[in-house]
């Protein structure tokens, strides 16, 4: 028997870590290069930001393409985070609307420091310091839009905190994730801007309700209740009920 409860509880650990492993996209990026410039620009830009975590710095990797670099926000153990916020020490700097977040982006250009400086400050809201709107990310972590933003936090009294680091994986059916300090988090529960779309049978999340007998994603009560259950969790913000689906 006991033999029996040993292999019962080596299968539950294994089981458990290969879940969490599917649960989780590992996102940290290590800048190897990155340097203060003396340009107005910079200083004017950093101080637009009111707050970052105590002891973290700011810097540029000159090496980023789509502009003369990118804002890094070093924190104080050393860990980098790019922001995806093109640096330019001059405002009319060249910038690529489709690698970076340019601070003149109409004219496709860094802009004022001011400028680049308002980028970082919509950089600071999520756990990661990435700018929610950074073209290289869309695809895979779509930013909820403020009407849903503010949606989740009516129907489930969570804060800004929770809504401003949702994003939706739009490359697997709408699974919407949850953007912590170094990894994406599946949370197991689906999206669609449509309450009566079908859920797809081939798919790694749950959807939140049922019409004529078919599962589909539901009202945004019901996927923002279902969402709060899930990033409420301790360990791992995956939704509960889960049930193997990841």
């Amino acid at each position: 028997m006991t033999d029996c409860n040993s292999a019962y509880e080596t299968c539950q650990e294994d089981l458990t870590e290969a879940t969490a492993s599917e649960s989780v996209v590992d996102k940290y990026d290590l800048v190897e290069s990155c340097s203060i410039p003396g340009a107005a620009a910079f200083q004017t830009a950093i101080d637009t930001v009111d707050s970052i975590p105590e002891g973290a710095s700011w810097c540029v990797d000159f090496d980023a393409a789509g502009s003369d670099g990118e804002f890094v926000l070093v924190l104080e153990d050393g860990s980098t985070y790019r922001t995806c916020v093109a640096y330019g020490w001059s405002k009319t700097i060249s910038c690529d609307n489709d690698q970076l977040m340019c601070g003149d982006s109409d004219n496709d250009q860094t802009g004022y420091g001011g400028q680049q400086g308002d980028r970082l400050v919509a950089a600071m809201v999520r756990n990661d310091f990435k700018h929610p709107d950074c073209p290289s990310i869309q695809d895979e972590c779509e930013p909820w839009t403020g009407w849903w933003q503010g949606r989740f936090e009516m129907f489930t009294g969570l804060g800004s905190e929770y809504s401003q680091n949702v994003c939706v994986n739009t490359l697997n059916g709408g699974h919407i994730r949850f953007v912590e300090q170094n990894q994406w988090v599946n949370t197991c529960v689906g999206y669609a801007e449509s309450y009566s779309v079908v859920c797809p049978n081939d798919r790694d999340f749950a959807c939140s309700k049922m019409v004529d007998g078919l599962l589909v994603y539901g009202y945004p009560s019901d996927i923002s209740k279902m969402l709060a259950s899930a990033l409420q969790q301790q360990d791992l913000k995956v939704h509960p009920q889960c049930a193997g689906l990841l």
